[in-house]
């Protein structure tokens, strides 16, 4: 396998992972903190993901123990119920438009 090839597939695994560790992970029990290939997880202090879940944010570090690059892998944007529908939306906006 070429080398990009095998740089791609090791950053497309680290941003899956990322979904399946820390709140709302699609696996169940994995650690924050460990090893995948060369890459060692740099797990975030408590203090440090106190208002991620309130964002819908959620991200992890890796470096590679062989050439010491660093990956942040971050998801998407979790709304967590916190958000307004976009139906709610609509409707304040054309109340606000409709005042004026």
């Amino acid at each position: 396998m070429a080398e990009s090839y095998k740089s791609d597939l090791i950053h497309a695994i680290l941003s899956m992972d990322s979904y399946n560790r820390g709140y709302g992970s699609g696996i169940n029990g994995l650690d924050v903190s460990g090893t995948i290939g060369q890459f060692s997880l740099r797990a975030a202090n408590p203090h440090e993901q106190l208002d991620w879940f309130n964002a819908g944010f959620y991200a992890i570090a890796y470096r590679n123990t062989a050439t010491k690059e660093l990956v942040i892998s971050y998801r998407g944007t979790d709304f967590n119920g916190n958000w307004p529908s976009l139906r709610d939306v609509s409707r304040a906006s054309h109340t606000h438009h409709s005042s004026s």
